[in-house]
Protein backbone atom coordinates (compact mmCIF):
# COMPACT_ATOMS: atom_id res chain seq x y z
CA UNK A 1 0.00 0.00 0.00
CA UNK A 2 2.93 2.38 0.95
CA UNK A 3 4.22 1.75 -2.39
CA UNK A 4 1.51 2.33 -3.83
CA UNK A 5 0.85 5.64 -2.48
CA UNK A 6 4.83 6.62 -3.54
CA UNK A 7 3.68 5.88 -7.10
CA UNK A 8 0.54 7.01 -7.27
CA UNK A 9 2.02 10.82 -5.69
CA UNK A 10 4.93 10.36 -8.22
CA UNK A 11 2.42 10.41 -11.38
CA UNK A 12 0.74 13.23 -9.58
CA UNK A 13 3.62 14.99 -9.22
CA UNK A 14 4.83 14.74 -13.19
CA UNK A 15 0.76 15.26 -13.79
CA UNK A 16 0.95 18.62 -11.63
CA UNK A 17 4.23 19.59 -12.85
CA UNK A 18 2.62 19.17 -16.83
CA UNK A 19 0.01 21.08 -16.18
CA UNK A 20 1.94 24.07 -14.02
CA UNK A 21 4.91 23.78 -17.43
CA UNK A 22 1.95 24.12 -20.00
CA UNK A 23 0.36 27.23 -18.16
CA UNK A 24 3.56 28.71 -18.27
CA UNK A 25 3.87 27.91 -21.82
CA UNK A 26 0.54 29.50 -22.19
CA UNK A 27 -1.25 25.87 -22.88
CA UNK A 28 -3.60 24.20 -20.65
CA UNK A 29 -4.13 20.53 -19.71
CA UNK A 30 -6.88 19.05 -18.27
CA UNK A 31 -6.18 16.15 -15.54
CA UNK A 32 -8.91 14.16 -13.78
CA UNK A 33 -9.07 14.82 -10.00
CA UNK A 34 -7.90 12.66 -7.80
CA UNK A 35 -9.85 11.49 -4.66
CA UNK A 36 -8.50 8.79 -3.57
CA UNK A 37 -7.36 8.50 0.36
CA UNK A 38 -4.27 8.78 1.94
CA UNK A 39 -1.84 10.97 0.35
CA UNK A 40 -3.67 13.79 -1.02
CA UNK A 41 -2.39 16.68 0.92
CA UNK A 42 1.27 15.23 0.18
CA UNK A 43 0.34 14.83 -3.71
CA UNK A 44 -0.79 18.52 -3.69
CA UNK A 45 2.31 19.93 -2.17
CA UNK A 46 4.56 18.16 -4.43
CA UNK A 47 2.33 19.44 -7.39
CA UNK A 48 2.64 23.23 -6.11
CA UNK A 49 7.18 22.58 -5.90
CA UNK A 50 7.32 21.57 -8.82
CA UNK A 51 4.70 24.67 -10.44
CA UNK A 52 7.02 26.83 -8.29
CA UNK A 53 10.27 25.32 -9.73
CA UNK A 54 8.90 25.49 -13.48
CA UNK A 55 7.62 29.22 -13.37
CA UNK A 56 11.30 29.98 -11.71
CA UNK A 57 13.02 28.16 -14.56
CA UNK A 58 10.42 29.59 -17.19
CA UNK A 59 10.83 33.14 -15.98
CA UNK A 60 14.87 32.88 -16.06
CA UNK A 61 14.80 31.53 -19.77
CA UNK A 62 12.58 34.25 -20.68
CA UNK A 63 14.66 37.29 -18.93
CA UNK A 64 17.70 35.70 -20.43
CA UNK A 65 15.88 35.40 -23.86
CA UNK A 66 15.08 39.37 -23.38
CA UNK A 67 18.54 40.93 -22.75
CA UNK A 68 19.74 38.65 -25.45
CA UNK A 69 17.30 40.67 -27.85
CA UNK A 70 18.19 43.96 -26.41
CA UNK A 71 21.88 43.38 -26.65
CA UNK A 72 20.99 41.91 -30.17
CA UNK A 73 19.90 45.32 -31.34
CA UNK A 74 21.97 47.49 -29.47
CA UNK A 75 24.64 45.41 -31.05
CA UNK A 76 22.55 46.25 -34.89
CA UNK A 77 22.23 49.83 -33.81
CA UNK A 78 26.09 49.78 -32.82
CA UNK A 79 27.12 48.29 -36.33
CA UNK A 80 24.61 50.48 -38.03
CA UNK A 81 26.21 53.56 -36.59
CA UNK A 82 30.11 52.50 -37.19
CA UNK A 83 29.40 51.72 -40.96
CA UNK A 84 27.39 54.78 -41.49
CA UNK A 85 29.89 56.86 -39.90
CA UNK A 86 32.59 54.53 -41.85
CA UNK A 87 30.52 55.49 -45.25
CA UNK A 88 30.40 59.15 -44.37
CA UNK A 89 34.60 59.20 -43.52
CA UNK A 90 34.97 57.45 -47.03
CA UNK A 91 33.21 59.94 -48.78
CA UNK A 92 34.41 62.60 -46.98
CA UNK A 93 37.81 60.85 -48.05
CA UNK A 94 36.89 60.65 -51.50
CA UNK A 95 35.62 63.90 -52.29
CA UNK A 96 39.33 64.32 -52.48
CA UNK A 97 38.83 68.57 -50.89
CA UNK A 98 41.87 67.46 -48.56
CA UNK A 99 44.23 65.24 -48.45
CA UNK A 100 43.42 61.67 -45.88
CA UNK A 101 45.75 59.24 -44.91
CA UNK A 102 46.23 56.52 -41.82
CA UNK A 103 48.74 54.90 -40.89
CA UNK A 104 51.26 54.62 -38.02
CA UNK A 105 54.57 56.92 -36.99
CA UNK A 106 56.70 54.72 -38.30
CA UNK A 107 55.70 55.51 -42.07
CA UNK A 108 53.14 52.91 -43.26
CA UNK A 109 50.20 53.82 -44.54
CA UNK A 110 46.94 51.64 -44.31
CA UNK A 111 44.69 54.19 -45.78
CA UNK A 112 45.58 56.65 -48.23
CA UNK A 113 43.08 59.10 -50.73
CA UNK A 114 43.55 60.46 -54.00
CA UNK A 115 44.49 64.40 -53.33
CA UNK A 116 47.27 62.92 -50.54
CA UNK A 117 48.67 60.50 -53.46
CA UNK A 118 48.73 63.43 -55.44
CA UNK A 119 50.38 65.86 -53.27
CA UNK A 120 53.07 63.46 -52.51
CA UNK A 121 53.36 62.78 -56.06
CA UNK A 122 52.87 58.94 -55.74
CA UNK A 123 49.58 56.66 -57.46
CA UNK A 124 47.64 54.02 -56.13
CA UNK A 125 49.83 51.27 -57.45
CA UNK A 126 52.60 52.83 -55.10
CA UNK A 127 50.06 52.34 -52.42
CA UNK A 128 48.85 49.04 -53.68
CA UNK A 129 52.28 47.77 -54.04
CA UNK A 130 53.25 48.89 -50.58
CA UNK A 131 55.52 51.46 -51.70
CA UNK A 132 54.18 54.29 -49.58
CA UNK A 133 56.45 56.22 -46.92
CA UNK A 134 55.06 59.12 -45.80
CA UNK A 135 57.47 60.38 -43.33
CA UNK A 136 60.18 59.30 -46.24
CA UNK A 137 58.49 61.43 -48.29
CA UNK A 138 58.86 64.69 -46.10
CA UNK A 139 61.31 67.44 -46.93
CA UNK A 140 64.42 67.65 -44.73
CA UNK A 141 62.81 71.15 -43.09
CA UNK A 142 59.94 69.77 -41.88
CA UNK A 143 61.83 67.84 -39.33
CA UNK A 144 61.05 70.58 -36.59
CA UNK A 145 57.37 70.06 -37.49
CA UNK A 146 57.19 66.71 -37.58
CA UNK A 147 58.33 66.37 -34.48
CA UNK A 148 56.05 68.69 -32.86
CA UNK A 149 53.51 66.89 -34.39
CA UNK A 150 54.29 63.41 -32.82
CA UNK A 151 54.62 64.77 -29.62
CA UNK A 152 51.35 66.56 -29.52
CA UNK A 153 49.70 63.49 -31.04
CA UNK A 154 51.31 61.18 -28.10
CA UNK A 155 50.49 63.41 -25.37
CA UNK A 156 47.27 64.67 -26.00
CA UNK A 157 45.70 62.41 -29.05
CA UNK A 158 45.67 64.97 -31.09
CA UNK A 159 47.19 68.01 -33.13
CA UNK A 160 47.48 70.55 -35.33
CA UNK A 161 48.44 73.66 -37.70
CA UNK A 162 51.94 71.96 -38.72
CA UNK A 163 53.29 73.47 -41.75
CA UNK A 164 55.26 70.64 -43.99
CA UNK A 165 56.94 69.79 -47.02
CA UNK A 166 56.54 66.68 -49.79
CA UNK A 167 59.00 66.29 -51.58
CA UNK A 168 57.65 64.23 -54.98
CA UNK A 169 59.51 61.65 -56.91
CA UNK A 170 59.52 64.53 -59.99
CA UNK A 171 61.82 66.59 -57.78
CA UNK A 172 58.70 68.94 -57.17
CA UNK A 173 57.67 70.34 -53.00
CA UNK A 174 54.31 70.80 -52.01
CA UNK A 175 53.83 72.25 -49.05
CA UNK A 176 50.65 71.71 -47.10
CA UNK A 177 49.11 72.37 -43.53
CA UNK A 178 48.51 69.20 -41.60
CA UNK A 179 46.69 68.06 -38.64
CA UNK A 180 46.16 64.27 -37.19
CA UNK A 181 44.69 62.46 -34.17
CA UNK A 182 45.15 58.97 -32.60
CA UNK A 183 42.64 56.19 -33.24
CA UNK A 184 40.72 53.53 -31.44
CA UNK A 185 43.15 50.90 -33.41
CA UNK A 186 47.09 50.74 -31.49
CA UNK A 187 49.36 52.44 -33.19
CA UNK A 188 47.11 54.17 -35.77
CA UNK A 189 46.41 57.87 -36.23
CA UNK A 190 44.76 59.61 -39.38
CA UNK A 191 46.27 62.65 -40.74
CA UNK A 192 44.60 66.03 -42.79
CA UNK A 193 46.60 67.64 -45.23
CA UNK A 194 45.88 71.18 -47.19
CA UNK A 195 47.70 71.94 -50.02
CA UNK A 196 49.33 75.57 -49.48
CA UNK A 197 50.76 75.11 -52.72
CA UNK A 198 48.66 77.95 -54.44
CA UNK A 199 48.67 80.11 -50.92
CA UNK A 200 52.42 80.02 -51.27
CA UNK A 201 52.40 81.38 -55.09
CA UNK A 202 50.09 84.09 -53.56
CA UNK A 203 52.19 85.08 -50.73
CA UNK A 204 55.23 84.95 -53.14
CA UNK A 205 53.68 87.47 -55.86
CA UNK A 206 52.20 89.69 -53.33
CA UNK A 207 56.48 89.57 -51.68
CA UNK A 208 57.45 90.26 -55.31
CA UNK A 209 54.77 92.85 -56.36
CA UNK A 210 56.33 94.84 -52.58
CA UNK A 211 59.31 94.49 -54.05
CA UNK A 212 58.54 95.93 -57.48
CA UNK A 213 56.83 98.91 -55.38
CA UNK A 214 60.08 99.42 -52.99
CA UNK A 215 62.66 99.33 -56.49
CA UNK A 216 60.29 101.85 -58.06
CA UNK A 217 60.43 104.28 -55.38
CA UNK A 218 63.92 103.59 -54.88
CA UNK A 219 64.01 104.12 -58.97
CA UNK A 220 61.83 107.25 -59.03
CA UNK A 221 63.92 108.73 -56.53
CA UNK A 222 67.28 108.00 -58.85
CA UNK A 223 65.56 109.34 -61.88
CA UNK A 224 64.49 112.31 -60.46
CA UNK A 225 67.69 113.32 -58.92
CA UNK A 226 69.35 112.94 -62.00
CA UNK A 227 67.68 116.10 -63.81
CA UNK A 228 67.65 118.36 -60.84
CA UNK A 229 71.64 117.72 -60.26
CA UNK A 230 72.20 119.34 -63.21
CA UNK A 231 69.07 121.55 -62.62
CA UNK A 232 70.74 122.20 -59.44
CA UNK A 233 74.29 122.97 -60.78
CA UNK A 234 72.59 125.52 -63.64
CA UNK A 235 71.13 127.67 -60.41
CA UNK A 236 74.32 127.66 -58.84
CA UNK A 237 76.05 128.24 -61.83
CA UNK A 238 73.64 131.00 -62.71
CA UNK A 239 74.09 132.87 -59.70
CA UNK A 240 77.75 133.59 -59.79
CA UNK A 241 78.79 137.22 -60.06
CA UNK A 242 80.48 138.21 -63.25
CA UNK A 243 79.40 134.86 -65.60
CA UNK A 244 79.70 135.38 -69.01
CA UNK A 245 77.17 135.12 -71.70
CA UNK A 246 78.19 132.24 -73.21
CA UNK A 247 78.32 130.13 -70.10
CA UNK A 248 75.09 131.04 -68.99
CA UNK A 249 73.50 130.31 -72.30
CA UNK A 250 74.61 126.95 -71.91
CA UNK A 251 73.63 126.66 -68.24
CA UNK A 252 70.20 127.63 -69.44
CA UNK A 253 70.28 124.66 -72.27
CA UNK A 254 71.15 122.32 -69.37
CA UNK A 255 68.25 123.77 -67.40
CA UNK A 256 66.23 123.67 -70.24
CA UNK A 257 66.91 119.96 -71.37
CA UNK A 258 66.19 118.78 -67.87
CA UNK A 259 63.02 120.28 -67.43
CA UNK A 260 61.92 118.66 -70.23
CA UNK A 261 63.10 115.39 -69.43
CA UNK A 262 61.54 115.61 -66.21
CA UNK A 263 58.50 116.54 -68.18
CA UNK A 264 58.41 113.58 -70.31
CA UNK A 265 59.45 111.25 -66.82
CA UNK A 266 55.77 112.59 -65.32
CA UNK A 267 54.09 112.47 -68.84
CA UNK A 268 54.98 108.67 -68.95
CA UNK A 269 53.88 108.28 -64.91
CA UNK A 270 50.28 109.62 -65.99
CA UNK A 271 50.21 107.71 -69.33
CA UNK A 272 50.93 104.63 -67.75
CA UNK A 273 47.88 105.56 -65.15
CA UNK A 274 45.63 106.63 -67.88
CA UNK A 275 46.23 104.00 -70.30
CA UNK A 276 45.79 101.08 -67.43
CA UNK A 277 42.41 102.75 -66.33
CA UNK A 278 41.40 102.96 -70.71
CA UNK A 279 41.30 106.81 -70.31
CA UNK A 280 43.58 107.52 -73.29
CA UNK A 281 41.51 107.77 -76.90
CA UNK A 282 43.56 107.34 -79.84
CA UNK A 283 42.95 109.81 -82.41
CA UNK A 284 43.39 107.08 -85.45
CA UNK A 285 44.19 107.85 -89.19
CA UNK A 286 45.81 106.34 -91.97
CA UNK A 287 49.30 106.41 -91.81
CA UNK A 288 52.89 105.64 -92.88
CA UNK A 289 54.78 103.55 -90.78
CA UNK A 290 57.90 104.69 -92.40
CA UNK A 291 57.24 108.05 -91.54
CA UNK A 292 56.15 106.70 -87.64
CA UNK A 293 59.60 105.13 -87.58
CA UNK A 294 61.42 108.60 -88.64
CA UNK A 295 59.35 110.63 -86.54
CA UNK A 296 60.58 108.21 -83.79
CA UNK A 297 64.21 108.33 -84.86
CA UNK A 298 64.12 112.09 -84.15
CA UNK A 299 63.24 111.42 -80.30
CA UNK A 300 65.42 109.02 -79.89
CA UNK A 301 68.57 110.02 -81.69
CA UNK A 302 70.11 111.84 -78.99
CA UNK A 303 69.93 108.82 -76.63
CA UNK A 304 71.75 106.56 -79.57
CA UNK A 305 74.52 109.37 -80.58
CA UNK A 306 75.09 109.88 -76.51
CA UNK A 307 75.87 106.58 -76.61
CA UNK A 308 78.25 106.25 -79.36
CA UNK A 309 75.76 103.40 -81.07
CA UNK A 310 75.56 102.72 -85.03
CA UNK A 311 72.01 102.88 -86.12
CA UNK A 312 70.68 100.54 -89.34
CA UNK A 313 67.57 101.13 -90.72
CA UNK A 314 66.10 99.00 -93.06
CA UNK A 315 62.56 100.26 -94.96
CA UNK A 316 60.55 98.69 -97.64
CA UNK A 317 60.53 100.08 -101.15
CA UNK A 318 56.63 100.65 -100.94
CA UNK A 319 54.88 102.64 -97.98
CA UNK A 320 52.80 100.40 -95.35
CA UNK A 321 49.88 101.88 -94.08
CA UNK A 322 47.73 101.15 -90.57
CA UNK A 323 45.02 102.50 -89.30
CA UNK A 324 46.17 104.09 -86.03
CA UNK A 325 47.02 107.35 -83.78
CA UNK A 326 50.36 108.72 -85.26
CA UNK A 327 51.76 110.34 -82.05
CA UNK A 328 51.54 107.03 -80.14
CA UNK A 329 52.56 104.71 -82.60
CA UNK A 330 55.69 107.00 -82.19
CA UNK A 331 56.00 106.89 -78.74
CA UNK A 332 55.91 102.73 -79.08
CA UNK A 333 59.44 102.52 -81.25
CA UNK A 334 60.83 106.01 -79.65
CA UNK A 335 60.61 103.87 -76.72
CA UNK A 336 62.11 100.40 -78.04
CA UNK A 337 64.80 102.40 -79.33
CA UNK A 338 65.67 104.55 -76.04
CA UNK A 339 65.61 100.69 -74.51
CA UNK A 340 67.76 99.42 -77.00
CA UNK A 341 69.94 102.44 -76.65
CA UNK A 342 70.11 102.40 -72.57
CA UNK A 343 70.73 98.54 -72.41
CA UNK A 344 73.18 98.22 -75.51
CA UNK A 345 77.07 99.23 -74.23
CA UNK A 346 78.70 102.13 -75.90
CA UNK A 347 79.54 101.85 -79.61
CA UNK A 348 76.97 99.39 -80.50
CA UNK A 349 74.80 98.60 -83.07
CA UNK A 350 70.61 99.05 -82.88
CA UNK A 351 68.68 97.63 -86.00
CA UNK A 352 64.72 99.32 -87.07
CA UNK A 353 63.34 97.47 -89.61
CA UNK A 354 59.43 97.31 -91.08
CA UNK A 355 58.54 94.23 -93.25
CA UNK A 356 54.84 93.21 -94.51
CA UNK A 357 54.38 89.97 -93.58
CA UNK A 358 50.59 88.28 -94.71
CA UNK A 359 48.53 91.44 -93.67
CA UNK A 360 50.25 92.28 -90.42
CA UNK A 361 53.06 95.44 -90.72
CA UNK A 362 55.75 94.14 -89.04
CA UNK A 363 58.70 96.86 -87.01
CA UNK A 364 61.88 95.21 -85.25
CA UNK A 365 64.41 96.61 -82.88
CA UNK A 366 67.35 94.83 -82.46
CA UNK A 367 70.39 95.68 -80.47
CA UNK A 368 73.24 93.84 -79.85
CA UNK A 369 73.41 94.63 -75.77
CA UNK A 370 73.06 93.21 -72.76
CA UNK A 371 70.18 90.55 -73.39
CA UNK A 372 67.52 89.35 -71.59
CA UNK A 373 67.49 86.10 -69.02
CA UNK A 374 65.05 83.78 -70.34
CA UNK A 375 63.06 83.41 -67.05
CA UNK A 376 62.92 87.13 -67.76
CA UNK A 377 60.69 87.35 -70.72
CA UNK A 378 57.60 86.64 -70.39
CA UNK A 379 58.08 89.52 -67.38
CA UNK A 380 59.77 92.30 -69.20
CA UNK A 381 56.54 94.43 -70.07
CA UNK A 382 54.45 94.04 -66.52
CA UNK A 383 54.74 97.72 -64.67
CA UNK A 384 57.73 98.73 -63.01
CA UNK A 385 59.83 95.52 -63.56
CA UNK A 386 63.24 95.78 -64.61
CA UNK A 387 66.10 93.16 -66.31
CA UNK A 388 68.17 92.83 -62.83
CA UNK A 389 68.70 96.49 -62.71
CA UNK A 390 71.58 97.70 -61.22
CA UNK A 391 74.14 100.63 -60.98
CA UNK A 392 76.40 100.10 -63.92
CA UNK A 393 72.99 100.56 -65.91
CA UNK A 394 71.03 103.74 -66.34
CA UNK A 395 67.69 102.36 -65.09
CA UNK A 396 64.38 104.42 -65.88
CA UNK A 397 61.37 102.99 -64.08
CA UNK A 398 60.14 100.14 -65.68
CA UNK A 399 57.08 101.80 -67.69
CA UNK A 400 58.52 102.03 -71.22
CA UNK A 401 58.04 98.49 -72.03
CA UNK A 402 54.45 97.99 -70.19
CA UNK A 403 53.57 101.76 -72.02
CA UNK A 404 54.23 99.85 -75.55
CA UNK A 405 52.63 96.93 -74.97
CA UNK A 406 49.27 98.79 -73.92
CA UNK A 407 49.89 100.73 -77.15
CA UNK A 408 50.36 97.98 -79.69
CA UNK A 409 47.37 96.07 -77.99
CA UNK A 410 45.08 99.30 -78.01
CA UNK A 411 46.22 99.35 -82.28
CA UNK A 412 45.15 95.36 -82.46
CA UNK A 413 48.53 94.26 -82.32
CA UNK A 414 50.45 92.51 -80.69
CA UNK A 415 54.43 92.69 -79.36
CA UNK A 416 57.11 90.13 -78.10
CA UNK A 417 60.67 90.25 -76.76
CA UNK A 418 63.16 87.74 -78.17
CA UNK A 419 66.79 86.92 -76.63
CA UNK A 420 69.21 84.16 -76.48
CA UNK A 421 70.16 85.34 -73.14
CA UNK A 422 72.50 87.71 -71.62
CA UNK A 423 75.02 88.93 -73.26
CA UNK A 424 73.38 88.21 -77.08
CA UNK A 425 71.21 91.32 -77.54
CA UNK A 426 67.59 91.34 -78.00
CA UNK A 427 65.40 91.65 -80.63
CA UNK A 428 61.80 93.15 -79.90
CA UNK A 429 59.09 92.55 -82.70
CA UNK A 430 55.82 94.51 -83.01
CA UNK A 431 52.83 93.67 -85.02
CA UNK A 432 50.17 95.77 -86.39
CA UNK A 433 47.35 94.92 -89.04
CA UNK A 434 47.57 96.69 -92.11
CA UNK A 435 45.28 98.57 -93.50
CA UNK A 436 42.97 97.78 -95.94
CA UNK A 437 43.97 98.33 -99.10
CA UNK A 438 47.50 98.40 -97.61
CA UNK A 439 50.14 96.68 -100.11
CA UNK A 440 51.04 92.98 -99.47
CA UNK A 441 53.40 91.13 -98.10
CA UNK A 442 56.69 92.63 -99.45
CA UNK A 443 60.25 91.09 -99.18
CA UNK A 444 62.52 91.97 -96.60
CA UNK A 445 64.55 95.06 -98.22
CA UNK A 446 68.83 95.08 -97.86
CA UNK A 447 70.30 96.82 -95.51
CA UNK A 448 71.17 100.33 -95.63
CA UNK A 449 73.63 101.46 -92.83
CA UNK A 450 72.86 104.87 -91.76
CA UNK A 451 76.43 104.89 -89.63
CA UNK A 452 77.57 105.89 -86.76
CA UNK A 453 75.47 108.31 -84.47
CA UNK A 454 76.23 112.08 -85.52
CA UNK A 455 78.67 113.24 -83.84
CA UNK A 456 94.47 128.63 -57.90
CA UNK A 457 91.93 125.69 -57.25
CA UNK A 458 91.85 122.27 -57.26
CA UNK A 459 92.61 119.67 -60.17
CA UNK A 460 89.19 117.45 -59.93
CA UNK A 461 88.32 114.61 -62.05
CA UNK A 462 84.32 114.02 -62.75
CA UNK A 463 83.07 111.16 -63.98
CA UNK A 464 79.52 110.93 -64.82
CA UNK A 465 77.88 109.54 -68.05
CA UNK A 466 74.64 111.51 -67.55
CA UNK A 467 76.33 114.18 -69.59
CA UNK A 468 74.36 116.71 -68.86
CA UNK A 469 74.52 116.73 -65.19
CA UNK A 470 78.64 115.97 -65.91
CA UNK A 471 78.85 119.31 -67.78
CA UNK A 472 76.86 121.16 -65.22
CA UNK A 473 78.87 120.29 -62.44
CA UNK A 474 81.83 121.34 -64.64
CA UNK A 475 80.96 124.34 -65.13
CA UNK A 476 80.08 125.34 -61.44
CA UNK A 477 83.49 123.61 -60.69
CA UNK A 478 85.36 125.90 -62.84
CA UNK A 479 83.49 129.35 -62.23
CA UNK A 480 84.68 128.39 -58.48
CA UNK A 481 87.96 128.28 -59.83
CA UNK A 482 88.60 124.62 -60.24
CA UNK A 483 90.44 122.75 -63.48
CA UNK A 484 88.18 119.88 -64.29
CA UNK A 485 88.67 116.83 -66.19
CA UNK A 486 85.41 115.43 -67.39
CA UNK A 487 84.70 111.73 -68.79
CA UNK A 488 81.74 109.68 -68.65
CA UNK A 489 82.21 106.02 -67.96
CA UNK A 490 84.56 104.34 -65.14
CA UNK A 491 87.22 103.15 -67.34
CA UNK A 492 88.20 106.21 -68.46
CA UNK A 493 88.41 107.64 -64.79
CA UNK A 494 90.94 105.19 -63.98
CA UNK A 495 92.91 105.92 -66.97
CA UNK A 496 92.12 109.67 -66.30
CA UNK A 497 93.55 109.46 -62.78
CA UNK A 498 96.23 107.56 -63.63
CA UNK A 499 97.31 110.23 -66.03
CA UNK A 500 96.44 113.39 -64.62
CA UNK A 501 97.09 112.62 -60.75
CA UNK A 502 93.77 114.67 -59.55
CA UNK A 503 93.09 115.92 -55.93
CA UNK A 504 90.16 115.12 -55.71
CA UNK A 505 87.68 113.16 -57.92
CA UNK A 506 83.50 113.08 -58.23
CA UNK A 507 82.60 109.99 -59.55
CA UNK A 508 78.85 109.11 -60.07
CA UNK A 509 77.97 105.27 -59.10
CA UNK A 510 75.99 103.82 -62.25
CA UNK A 511 78.60 103.70 -65.25
CA UNK A 512 79.41 101.69 -67.88
CA UNK A 513 82.36 100.20 -68.11
CA UNK A 514 82.97 99.33 -64.36
CA UNK A 515 80.75 101.17 -61.93
CA UNK A 516 81.61 103.41 -59.54
CA UNK A 517 82.61 101.41 -56.83
CA UNK A 518 85.02 99.36 -58.93
CA UNK A 519 86.65 102.57 -60.00
CA UNK A 520 87.46 104.16 -56.60
CA UNK A 521 88.98 100.76 -55.99
CA UNK A 522 91.25 101.19 -58.97
CA UNK A 523 91.96 104.84 -58.42
CA UNK A 524 92.87 103.39 -54.74
CA UNK A 525 95.62 101.05 -56.13
CA UNK A 526 97.35 103.26 -58.52
CA UNK A 527 100.44 105.66 -57.46
CA UNK A 528 99.42 108.02 -55.29
CA UNK A 529 95.83 107.39 -55.29
CA UNK A 530 95.66 106.90 -51.19
CA UNK A 531 96.13 110.67 -51.67
CA UNK A 532 93.22 111.35 -54.06
CA UNK A 533 89.88 112.90 -52.30
CA UNK A 534 87.24 110.44 -53.97
CA UNK A 535 83.68 111.99 -53.07
CA UNK A 536 80.75 109.24 -55.02
CA UNK A 537 78.48 111.57 -56.57
CA UNK A 538 75.08 109.29 -57.37
CA UNK A 539 71.10 109.04 -57.10
CA UNK A 540 71.28 106.20 -55.19
CA UNK A 541 70.78 107.45 -51.62
CA UNK A 542 69.89 104.67 -49.62
CA UNK A 543 72.02 103.39 -46.16
CA UNK A 544 72.93 100.79 -48.18
CA UNK A 545 74.69 102.65 -51.17
CA UNK A 546 76.66 104.77 -48.33
CA UNK A 547 78.36 101.79 -47.03
CA UNK A 548 79.22 100.15 -49.80
CA UNK A 549 80.30 103.87 -50.77
CA UNK A 550 82.64 103.28 -47.46
CA UNK A 551 83.67 99.65 -48.11
CA UNK A 552 84.63 100.81 -51.52
CA UNK A 553 86.88 103.52 -50.73
CA UNK A 554 85.05 106.71 -51.06
CA UNK A 555 85.59 109.51 -48.50
CA UNK A 556 81.97 110.87 -48.99
CA UNK A 557 78.88 110.00 -50.32
CA UNK A 558 76.78 112.66 -51.98
CA UNK A 559 73.05 112.22 -53.00
CA UNK A 560 72.30 114.77 -56.47
CA UNK A 561 71.81 117.12 -56.56
CA UNK A 562 74.50 117.91 -54.26
CA UNK A 563 74.32 121.19 -52.90
CA UNK A 564 77.24 124.17 -53.56
CA UNK A 565 77.86 123.69 -49.43
CA UNK A 566 77.75 120.21 -49.02
CA UNK A 567 80.11 119.82 -52.12
CA UNK A 568 82.56 122.45 -51.04
CA UNK A 569 82.90 120.39 -47.64
CA UNK A 570 83.19 117.31 -49.81
CA UNK A 571 86.06 118.77 -51.51
CA UNK A 572 87.65 119.96 -49.00
CA UNK A 573 87.94 117.39 -46.41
Amino acid sequence: MQAVAVRTAARYGIAALAVSTAAALGLQLLVAPWTGPGMRHAVFFIAVLAAAATLLIVGSLRRGRDRSERRRRDLEREMAARQRSEAMFRRLAEANLVGVGVGDLQGRVSYVNDEMLRMMGRTRADFEAGRLDWRAALAPESAPAQARAEADLLAQGQGGGYEKVFLRPDGGRTPFLSAGALLEDPGLHISVAVDLTERKQAEEALRAADRRKDEFLATLAHELRNPLAPIRSGLELLAQPGLDAPTAARARAILERQVSHMVRLVDDLLDVSRISHGQVPLRRSRVALAGVLHGALETSRPALEAAGHALVLELPPQPLWVDGDEVRLAQVFANLLNNAARYTPRGGTVRLSLVAEGRQAVVRVQDDGEGIPGHMLGRVFDLFVQVEPSPQRQGGLGLGLALVRNLVQMHGGEVRADSAGPGHGSVFTVRLPLAPGAAAALPAPAAASAGPAAAGGLRILLADDHVDAADGMALLLRALGHQVTCVHDGLAAVEAARRLRPQAALLDIGMPGCDGYEACRRIRALPGGTAVRLVALTGWGQEGDRQRAREAGFDRHLVKPADLRSLNQALSG
